[in-house]
């Protein structure tokens, strides 16, 4: 109980550390998965530094959940809980997801910039959104990820068209 007073988070942070175990962006296998950040949150900054490992990817800010961070949300997941009653969970409280296991219907949808290895994700809460405005409007979204790349979303598809090029679509295995 110490602990958890010590290293305690507000709602708001908690949520945040919730939706990145929730995309499996504790992933270390390969080049891994990550979180594209201005699709988690607007200020990276409220991310406690030692629970989150941030990073660029082309000029793509991403994030993923430390080893700590990873720790954190599963030992203390009942206890915000409680404290949070209203807030999201995580989807898994122990054993991760890794690729070989991840069912390919049921993980996080996941995409590539071009001529990279890493596997970006969208947040839960921000792809749920992007999809209901996909659905009114019945055609495909376009969301700048950095001054380089846009994220395409369509109903079914993630896909990243570099500004002023033609579309090109990578979706991992």
């Amino acid at each position: 109980m110490e602990q958890f007073h010590r290293t305690a988070q507000p709602s708001e942070t908690w949520q945040l550390l919730v939706d990145l175990h929730n995309v499996d962006a504790t992933e270390r296998a390969d080049a891994g998965t990550w979180a594209v950040t201005n699709l988690l949150c607007k200020d990276s900054d409220v991310l406690p530094l030692h629970m989150v490992e941030r990073t660029i990817v082309e000029d793509v800010a991403v994030c993923r959940l430390s080893d700590s961070g990873a720790n954190h949300v599963n030992r203390f997941t009942g206890l915000y809980a409680t404290l949070y009653p209203g807030a999201r969970r995580p989807l898994r409280s122990s054993a991760r997801a890794t690729t070989k296991t991840r069912p390919s219907a049921g993980g996080p949808e996941m995409f590539l910039l071009p001529g990279r290895p890493e596997r970006l994700v969208v947040p839960q809460p921000m792809l749920e959104s992007l999809r209901a405005v996909v659905t009114r409007s019945k055609s495909a979204v376009s969301l700048p990820l950095s001054n380089r790349f846009d994220l395409l979303v369509s109903t079914g598809n993630l896909g990243v068209a570099p500004i002023g090029d033609e579309l090109s679509i990578d979706i991992p295995d």
